[in-house]
């Protein structure tokens, strides 16, 4: 009977050894198909989101100013990039194939965002009216302004991003500029603050200048 037992246990004993790494390979794996699902998502949603930006930027492409010209293309050739590697990376099984597939559409999806906002900004700066566009471009800095009237903004007396805008008033050669911050109802309400309103210097130069070096990097790297 103890020869019986002491069979049972070796047996058992040997089953729990050899099961534990078959178990640990499941959970990896299942651990690996999670994180791939979460990036999965991600890239989904960073696809859906340029998509939408795309819907406004069509209204730019016939606009006459080179720059705005230049970024308009730019922006699309980016997204086509960010779609292509999205529809590879679905296939993939290998984390770090996963991870870098994050890493690039996330890239792409940061460059495609500036890419809309410099379009919008070039138009604007070459006459357009009655646009806004987020004065941070997409980059840092920050760029965030004060509420004149609190009680008709989300965040009420808390510094927000801040907007550039053109109104009736603006043409190709006498750029008129404005700073605003959003408001509930989706129109604009003035700042607080007193920013450049120069068109040479505009008080978000440097954002300009960053947003154009990204768009330039990651244009090179889809070459």
């Amino acid at each position: 009977m103890k020869k019986i037992y002491g069979h049972l246990f070796t047996t058992l004993l040997l089953t729990i050894i050899f099961s534990i790494p078959f178990l640990s390979l499941q959970t990896s794996f299942a651990q690996s198909q999670s994180n791939g699902d979460k990036v999965y998502d991600k890239i989904e949603e960073r696809i859906k989101k340029t998509k939408n930006r795309l819907q406004y930027l069509y209204k730019y492409a016939s606009w006459n100013d080179s720059s705005t010209s230049k970024y308009y293309q730019d922006t699309q050739t980016i997204f086509n990039r960010m779609l292509s590697i999205g529809e590879i990376c679905i296939n993939y099984k290998d984390p770090a194939k996963i991870t870098e597939c994050d890493t690039q559409t996330k890239r792409l999806y940061d460059a495609a965002k500036a890419g809309y906002r410099l379009t919008k900004y070039y138009a604007i700066m070459s006459g357009k009216t009655n646009t806004c566009v987020q004065a941070n471009l997409g980059v840092k800095p920050i760029r965030e302004g004060t509420p004149v009237e609190p009680t008709k903004t989300s965040f009420g007396n808390k510094a927000q991003s801040l907007f550039l805008c053109s109104g009736e008033d603006n043409e190709p050669n006498a750029i008129k500029l404005r700073w605003r911050v959003e408001a509930l109802d989706g129109g604009m309400i003035k700042v607080k603050e007193d920013f450049r309103i120069d068109p040479a210097i505009p008080q978000n130069i440097d954002n300009v200048r960053n947003a154009e070096a990204l768009i330039a990097e990651v244009m090179n790297e889809t070459r």
